[in-house]
């Protein structure tokens, strides 16, 4: 990481201690997110959800009108649909949602995507799945503690496979005992194929 980027990521990070606006601070987020994105992937995404989760909190806020929401809303939506070969989403629990950058990188547009629940395992390749299943189950038996990670290779629409690394952890549990899992899914088609 360059001298440049190390202080433009110090400078972003004081000014997070001294804003408390939602907004200003998704800004901050934002940029931060985008800086970190190709040295530290993770935390790039932890400030993502960060940003999304704050902008989803002054939403919900009866003060907040609809012209902060709509800026608010476009920030975050170019940010998540921005990152390159990362795809965040949210399932489970009465929830799903998936960035819409899912078509650039997969060609599926998201509702192809979250209108079936039995979509994504369907595009798994087959000598992946029963794999990526046991990985998933045996996470799920351990009580989804932690972070579940796994490879495996995909169909995308026009019919090439790619490798995902997934990442993924439980958001919440509801009271009848689902849960809602966040994560990001990123091509590492190259890093395979070296």
């Amino acid at each position: 990481m360059s001298i440049r980027n190390k202080r433009a990521i110090a400078d972003l990070e004081s000014k997070l201690d001294i804003v408390s606006d939602p907004i200003g601070r998704a800004e901050i987020l934002s940029e931060l997110s985008e800086l970190l994105l190709k040295t530290n992937p993770d935390r790039s995404i932890a400030f993502c959800r960060e940003a999304v989760a704050l902008v989803q909190a002054k939403i919900s806020d009866d003060s907040f009108d609809n012209t902060q929401h709509e800026q608010a809303f476009k920030q975050v939506n170019s940010l998540l649909t921005n990152v390159p070969n990362t795809i965040l989403y949210q399932t489970g629990g009465g929830v799903e949602f998936i960035t819409s950058n899912v078509e650039k990188v997969l060609g599926y547009t998201t509702e192809e995507i979250t209108e079936d629940r039995n979509f994504f395992p369907k595009i798994i390749h087959d000598d992946d799945k029963e794999r990526t299943f046991k990985v998933h189950r045996e996470w799920s038996d351990y009580g989804s503690k932690g972070y579940y990670e796994n490879e495996f290779r995909v169909k995308r629409k026009d019919g090439v496979y790619i490798w995902l690394l997934d990442r993924m952890r439980v958001e919440f549990t509801l009271p009848d005992g689902r849960r809602s899992f966040v994560g990001a899914m990123n091509d590492i088609t190259k890093k395979k194929l070296k």
